[in-house]
């Protein structure tokens, strides 16, 4: 029984994803404004393959870096520095976008780069970001980026 709903979860987990409904038109406005994109995730190779696939995020990003498949996990810095290494930039001039407050905020900030926060509404502690959000599309105007209806 436990074999049979874990595979069930495993299956069925990946396609009842969601994004935010901001964060396609975002990421395309990004490439449109020939920014780098890379794509940091924690997680077991299959199931994050699965996620992204299902997302059809995978063609909006130069580089994804899953924890699994590169031995490393965030917050360590070095999972950072290998998709700064891949996107070929340095920590000054990139910009991490995230919604957990230590795995992803202080992490990229360890790493040396500018963390801005997606606020997330049950964190009630204060998040030390360069920046906070709380709609991914907020990431075009803090950028600079020209945005179409969004």
């Amino acid at each position: 029984m436990a074999a049979t709903l874990l595979e069930d979860y495993r299956a069925g987990f990946p396609r009842a994803c969601v994004l935010f409904p901001d964060a396609a038109p975002t990421l395309s406005a990004l490439r449109a404004a020939d920014r780098k994109l890379a794509l940091i995730t924690n997680g077991s190779l299959r199931m994050q393959r699965a996620k992204l696939e299902c997302l059809a995020l995978p063609p909006l990003f130069d580089t994804i870096l899953i924890s699994d498949a590169e031995g490393i996990s965030k917050p360590h810095p070095e999972i950072f520095a290998r998709a700064l290494e891949r996107l070929n930039v340095t920590p000054a001039e990139a910009v991490f976008v995230g919604d957990h407050p230590d795995v992803d905020v202080a992490g990229a900030r360890g790493a040396g780069m500018r963390a801005v926060w997606r606020r997330d509404p049950t964190v009630t502690r204060v998040v030390e970001a360069d920046a906070v959000i709380d709609d991914i599309a907020d990431l075009l105007a803090l950028l600079g980026v020209a945005h179409q209806g969004l």
